[in-house]
Parts: structure tokens; C-alpha cells; sequence
């Protein structure tokens, strides 16, 4: 599984055999191949001809299915939380905003995503017990700024490779 960021508020999962583009938007300066785009934040404001073959937009609560990758998407309050299931390890994505609403089905993922829409004590996300806590976003540097994050461009794992203990990541453009 590999997770790249397109935009500040962007990011394209893509697993063995499918790709997903979480809140593509028109800051887009590449074109992109994608099987599915993933709105969480979003309401179709993308630009469609950004992303090659992309078969489905998923926004909102359901069971999908998109190349193997199998996507459950959850409201937790007034957010969306997406699980996924993709080359044998868990990820949820949702806002970081989202913590307190959603601490139920956040659980039990060992890769958790979060865009950055509020600035939330790194502390609450230690309680979920991730292996890995990925964040993006405007606001992600100034979150985690002072602690022991990693900030890359690219984050790559399997599920052999993932660290046994919780380590935080900033995803940046």
C-alpha cells in the first residue's frame, strides 16, 4: 500500500491492485489514474478530466467494493469515517475533528488517516492505538510540529513492515 498527496487536501491510496483519490480538488496540477474517488470533505467540486479511469465516487455512508479494496463508509456525527481493507492491512480515514465522534469505529485499524481541520492533542489519537497515524492537510505541521513526527512525501507499507510501535507521520506535499 503506498499513500502520496496530491494537494494540501488530497491523497491517492493505492494498493496492489486499485487506487482511491480521497477529496481530489481543482488545485490538481497532474493528471491522475484512479479506480475510485473517495469524497470526505467534498461535494463534487473536481475537476473529472484530473482523473483517468476512475469508476465510482463514493460520498457518503454504504459497503463498496472497488478493485478489491473493500470500503465501509460510516457517519460518525457530522463526519464521514471511510474503513478500508486494502492489501491485507486496516486504514480508516476521516477529520481529525472527528476523534471524539467516531473513538468507537476507530479501533482495531492498524493505519489511521486523518485530514487536519482542527488542531486536536496528539494524546487522543495515542488512545487509539494505531501502528501507524498518517495526517495531511493545512493545518497538519502546526498540529504536529513539535513532536516526534517524520515529515515525507510518500508513505509505503505492507503488513509485515508495519512498526509494532505507534508511529506518527506528517504527510506533506
Amino acid at each position: 500500500m503506498e499513500i502520496v498527496p496530491l494537494t494540501k487536501v488530497s491523497v491517492k491510496i493505492k494498493g496492489k491492485r486499485a487506487s482511491l483519490i480521497i477529496d481530489p480538488d481543482n488545485t490538481l496540477r497532474s493528471k491522475n489514474e484512479a479506480d475510485a474517488v473517495v469524497l470526505l470533505n467534498r461535494k463534487n467540486e473536481f475537476d473529472t478530466t484530473k482523473i483517468e479511469g476512475f469508476r465510482a465516487i463514493l460520498q457518503g455512508p454504504g459497503e463498496y467494493e472497488v478493485g478489491g479494496i473493500k470500503i465501509s463508509g460510516t457517519k460518525a456525527g457530522k463526519h464521514l469515517v471511510y474503513r478500508l481493507h486494502i492489501d491485507t492491512i486496516s486504514v480508516a480515514i476521516t477529520n481529525i475533528s472527528a476523534i471524539d465522534s467516531a473513538k468507537d469505529l476507530l479501533t482495531d485499524y492498524q493505519v489511521l488517516i486523518f485530514y487536519t481541520d482542527a488542531n486536536v492533542d496528539p494524546s487522543a489519537i495515542a488512545t487509539l492505538e494505531p501502528n501507524v497515524v498518517i495526517v495531511y492537510g493545512e493545518q497538519a505541521k502546526e498540529m504536529l510540529g513539535k513532536n516526534d513526527a517524520a515529515s515525507i512525501s510518500k508513505f509505503s507499507a505492507t503488513r509485515e513492515k508495519l512498526p509494532e510501535k505507534m508511529e506518527m507521520i506528517l504527510l506533506s506535499v
